[in-house]
């Protein structure tokens, strides 16, 4: 049973996100498996692995005595993993393959960016199809031969996506079309597509959960925000009929404040009503919450992204009006047995000290915990503003940020001390060494060194550090 329970371990690991793990390609590689199991066993155990990871290729070495055990549909059976040329089938010696180029017609459809599915080339691929076009999705940096027409979505403008859209510009030249938040925020669907149902099958990942808005827009004009421009005041886009379909009901809204809706509170009745979960996956707005909203979200099944446990998306991107904040919180109940996650934006125009008084005020909420974000300028956004940054307190306020301890999510507030460490480096010329022993606590204690010398050669440090 080891090799058993180690492969979905790893495959898991690998798909963290897939709504069926074992059902996605993965190799797996053996070097006598007789050796952990009788002769018995061997062929019972190789038809369960068949079974339970119907899309893996398998590659074993055996000994002869072993190999005659041995099922013969499955010695039989084969999983192609490229396409074999002539020679190969004819039992001629293999030539080279060629590249793998589009059939003539072929739309590429690429995701540069973002860990959720991309809302946008689900429409144009609804689009495509029904022209009667075949339609390709490629993620990332991928690079496809004889591509006629290439649409990417760039949804951040963060350097490595401006860094990979460079790269894709130079390989596929006039026929990459780029559109997306992170290149332009005025560019829209034309409204014929956007008006189209998503295609489902360019995500199968997705499996039996829903993505898309009920509404767009947000009251609010925050600096750090692309929504005012981009999608102006609230207004509802779609239902939650059309948004579902017949058979889902898990929903990933990705609405940027429902709660600022006049209908809101329809909204989330009838996702309770329909006993759905859904996924507020670009949080909550706590301002806007009242009692008879917090009862109408205590009774929606909010949840991760992945629909496995659930949890309340809020977020808190400054320090002001706290109290306020935790008389909001309190409506809810929460104990310490919930999964409460504050997005906490960071680098824009807070200090030291208001990051520390955030997240001292979220210790003190049961079920809550931070999630940290490094602020992303938009185009044409406002650069940071951390002149002011430290104060003359930086050292107190760094002893008791490594003290705030959160029951879960802490490797996310890594990040956030990495952040700050390079700062105070650049700033002070020294290292702060409660904050770097923090950092490798608990996790690559091996690397503490080489982090020490990347940060001396960051600015020259003190002798005594």
């Amino acid at each position: 049973m080891v090799p058993v329970v180690d492969a979905v371990r790893h495959i898991v690991d690998a798909y963290p996100r897939a709504l069926e793990p074992l059902h996605m390609h993965s190799l797996f590689l053996a070097a006598r498996p007789d050796r952990f199991c009788t002769e018995w066993v061997l062929p019972r155990w190789a038809a369960l692995m068949d079974l339970l990871l119907p899309k893996t290729q398998f590659l074993l070495t055996l000994p002869s005595h072993a190999l005659r055990a041995f099922p013969e549909e499955l010695l039989n059976k084969t999983f192609p993993l490229t396409p074999r040329a002539p020679a190969e089938r004819s039992g001629q010696p293999a030539a080279r393959l060629p590249a793998a180029r589009m059939p003539s017609g072929a739309v590429v459809l690429l995701n540069v960016d973002g860990r959720l599915p991309n809302l946008a080339l689900m429409k144009l691929s609804r689009h495509f199809k029904e022209q009667g076009r075949r339609v390709v999705l490629a993620r990332g940096e991928s690079r496809i031969r004889g591509a006629e027409s290439v649409l990417a979505s760039c949804v951040f403008s963060s350097a490595a996506s401006l860094t990979r859209l460079g790269k894709l510009e130079k390989y596929y030249g006039d026929s990459l079309v780029v559109g997306g938040s992170g290149v332009d925020l005025r560019k829209r669907l034309p409204d014929e597509i956007e008006q189209l149902p998503s295609d489902y099958s360019l995500y199968p990942e997705l499996g039996d959960r829903a993505i898309g808005f009920l509404t767009r827009g947000c009251p609010f004009h925050c600096p750090f925000c692309v929504v005012p421009v981009k999608e102006g005041q609230p207004h509802q886009v779609s239902n939650l009929n059309d948004l579902l379909g017949k058979k889902r009901k898990k929903l990933i809204l990705l609405d940027d404040n429902i709660l600022s809706h006049p209908k809101a509170g329809d909204f989330l009745e009838e996702m309770a009503s329909r006993d759905l979960e859904v996924n507020f996956t670009q949080s909550l707005d706590l301002r806007l919450v009242d009692r008879g909203k917090a009862e109408l979200l205590k009774r929606v099944r909010c949840s991760n992204t992945r629909f496995t446990r659930r949890i309340y998306h809020f977020s808190l991107n400054d320090g002001r009006n706290l109290s306020d904040v935790r008389s909001k919180y309190e409506m809810f109940g929460f104990t310490g047995r919930d999964n409460v996650e504050f997005i906490c934006m960071y680098g824009f125009n807070t200090t030291l000290a208001e990051d520390v008084e955030r997240f001292r005020f979220l210790r003190s909420l049961p079920g809550a915990y931070v999630f940290a974000q490094e602020y992303q300028p938009v185009p044409g956004g406002p650069p940071p503003d951390m002149a002011s940054f430290f104060d003359d307190h930086a050292d107190e306020l760094l002893d008791e940020l490594v003290g705030i301890m959160f029951t879960q999510n802490m490797k996310n507030m890594e990040k956030y001390y990495r952040w700050v460490s390079r700062r105070y480096v650049e700033s002070f010329g020294r290292l702060h060494q409660r904050l770097v022993d923090t950092l490798f606590r608990y996790n690559h204690r091996h690397l503490k060194g080489h982090y020490i010398a990347t940060m001396a050669g960051t600015r020259k440090i003190e002798a005594a550090n």
